[in-house]
């Protein structure tokens, strides 16, 4: 999942913009187009991620003079999938205080098969009925209409 936090600096807001892309990422600090050429020295500040309840990452706006770039500034984010993610931005735009948040659930990969589910202590999808010998596994394939783990064909 990328994290976008765009800076209206002729408004004095913030938005947070996350996509559905499954897995871990990125938090990008941008400029809204339309302020581009920007003057950086407005703005100051912190963009703080955190996932399932601690810091992962932070984004400090500051001694930065001026950009005609939309990308200010970025940061991993150590996050994995269905992890509870939450942005908080504060910042002042002009002197102006602007606060904002987000909570954020990162989206699960593609489920390879309807009957199975989300182990999140794994952080994987697993079968209702455990592969009779995980050690060969590479034998093995799920067929979904039986509900069982068959020996595949080499």
């Amino acid at each position: 999942m990328k994290i976008d936090v765009v800076f209206d600096l002729s408004g004095n807001t913030c938005d947070i913009i996350a996509d559905e892309e499954p897995g871990t990422g990125i938090v990008f600090a941008k400029i809204a187009e339309n302020d581009i050429p920007a003057d950086l020295e407005k703005i100051n500040g912190t963009v703080l991620v955190s996932a399932n309840g601690s810091e992962i990452s932070r984004i400090v706006l500051d001694n930065f003079v001026a950009t005609d770039q939309e990308l200010v500034e970025q940061a991993p984010c150590d996050y994995s999938f269905g992890d509870e993610v939450s942005v908080e931005v504060n910042v002042s735009i002009d002197e102006v205080p602007v606060v904002a948040s987000a909570n954020l659930i990162v989206p699960l990969p593609v489920k390879p098969y309807e009957s199975w589910v989300w182990n999140s202590a794994e952080k994987k999808y697993e079968a209702p009925v455990e592969m009779p010998d995980a050690s060969l596994s590479h034998l093995y394939d799920w067929d979904e209409e039986s509900q069982a783990w068959v020996l595949g064909e080499e």
